[in-house]
């Protein structure tokens, strides 16, 4: 019934949509409403850049909606902090595998055909919806302030020698064992490693994903934690999607690998300890 709906708020979470089919537009504005969303429509790649500024938590997009100008406005949000909070999901037709291949290049997180992504749209909703609501809250302790595990340290060596598969291994120990929102800190560096790993592998797409994955979860936690520059390694890992965003599948090999993020971190923490 009408009543059991929660209305749109300024508060709720920014859905964009750019879609011509006006029955499914409805639908989207109606699931949207069910979750407590705000959905903005937009039909030119200005009026979706406009609403990328505001930082949504979801942009739908459908391939061939008119102006292809889409690709270009997606690929520069994608290589910032908001992009990166954001999920981008572009839907069509599963034969048109040229406009397919385009919208992931451009930084879509994922491109389904309609049928897929009209099945998906409540949870989709839902998830953004939770997940808006949970932004802004970082973490200030919940294990931050305490001394790194030993173990920990022994991943982030190898990380910093380039021994990415290596420090997945060490730091997934380290995660799995840590029940504490703090284990943010060990899964977003073992994702920047594997990010890294595909780079050297020339798997553009699974750096992509792997960043993607991880800068999110660094952005939870304080700028220092367990000793660990956590902000300047996010910047880093910012940077390197950026330019991995810039450069495409098919000139990963150029990029330098001076923009592999390194990890700082305060062998003896807290001070005084």
């Amino acid at each position: 019934m009408a009543e059991h709906s929660p209305s749109p708020t300024d508060a709720g979470p920014l859905v964009v949509a750019w879609t011509q089919d006006l029955f499914f537009g409805v639908r989207i504005e109606d699931i949207s409403r069910r979750v407590g969303a705000r959905l903005r429509l937009v039909g030119s790649a200005g009026e979706l850049a406009a609403a990328l500024a505001e930082g949504p938590a979801l942009v739908l997009i459908e391939l061939g909606a008119g102006d292809a100008g889409w690709h270009e406005v997606v690929r520069g949000f994608k290589g910032t902090a908001s992009g990166q909070r954001s999920l981008v999901v572009a839907f069509g037709s599963h034969l048109d595998v040229a406009a397919r291949r385009a919208a992931r290049q451009a930084g879509s997180d994922h491109v389904w055909a309609k049928s897929h992504l009209t099945a998906e749209l409540p949870a989709l909703l839902a998830r953004a919806s939770a997940h808006v609501q949970g932004e802004g809250r970082r973490l200030t302790g919940d294990g931050c302030d305490d001394a790194l595990p030993a173990e920990a340290s022994r991943g982030f060596a190898e990380f910093n020698r380039g021994e990415y598969f290596a420090q997945h291994e060490t730091l997934e120990g380290v995660w799995f064992a840590e029940k504490r929102p703090v284990r943010d800190l060990y899964q977003g560096i073992l994702q920047l490693g594997l990010a890294c790993y595909h780079v050297e592998q020339g798997n553009w797409r699974g750096a992509v994903k792997m960043l993607r994955r991880a800068l999110p979860r660094l952005a939870r936690l304080p700028e220092v934690c367990q000793g660990v520059q956590v902000e300047t390694l996010r910047q880093a890992g910012e940077a390197m999607l950026a330019e991995l965003t810039r450069l495409g599948p098919e000139r990963i090999a150029e990029l330098d690998r001076r923009l592999f993020p390194r990890i700082l971190w305060q062998a003896s923490y807290p001070p005084g300890a």
